[in-house]
């Protein structure tokens, strides 16, 4: 079962989009739970950007831009239960992330979840996201120059474009992709069919 979704900035606990599948996530502390959340995959993800760099440094290569985008793709840690965690979990739980259209992709799931369609899930919906907001694009027409990242127009729309500012149509294909927190064996062949019998 999956406990809880997010979309979240890269550099700042700015929250675009959250979503608890159960009664505890959604109790009395969960903006302090939301908050914890965030910040414990964001000190994964700078960890992990500090690690990647000192391998860069060490076999002489240059930690550009390019470097840093192509690094710290991903990640997954366990959340023990403890004196910190008690007030947040009854029981332990893993956090996967996953970074994609300049943000990050967090999932929180149980600890006996399937951790390979988790991760599934997170690369699969990204994808989703980017092929259904760039359609959006097209039929208003075409990309507009608030949909592309200055830095790198190759990673197309970013959290401040559109994407962002149509929560309710990443609900719904979250429903589709992810009903109830229920984790399914997602294909290209699936995807398709959503694609084929969803409207907007």
């Amino acid at each position: 079962m999956v406990y809880a979704f997010f979309i979240h900035s890269l550099d700042a606990p700015t929250v675009f989009l959250s979503y608890f599948y159960t009664p505890e996530g959604n109790n009395v502390h969960q903006p302090k739970r939301q908050e914890y959340i965030v910040n414990q995959v964001l000190d994964d993800f700078r960890y992990r950007a500090l690690c990647d760099r000192g391998i860069d440094n060490r076999i002489g290569e240059t930690y550009d831009g390019t470097v840093k985008h192509l690094a710290q793709k991903e990640g997954i840690f366990r959340v023990p239960i403890n004196s910190t965690t008690e007030l947040y979990f009854s029981q332990p739980k893993f956090i996967l992330w996953r970074r994609a259209l300049g943000a990050l992709y967090t999932l929180v799931i149980e600890s006996d979840e399937n951790r390979l369609l988790a991760s599934n899930f997170l690369s699969l919906f990204g994808k989703v996201l980017s092929d259904h907001f760039k359609l959006i694009s097209v039929k208003s027409g075409g990309p507009s120059s608030s949909n592309i990242n200055p830095q790198n127009p190759s990673l197309g729309l970013t959290p401040t474009s559109e994407f962002f500012m149509r929560p309710e149509e990443v609900i719904v294909l979250l429903q589709h992709y992810l009903p109830n927190g229920q984790l399914l064996f997602l294909s290209t062949q699936f995807s398709k069919h959503v694609k084929a019998n969803i409207t907007f």
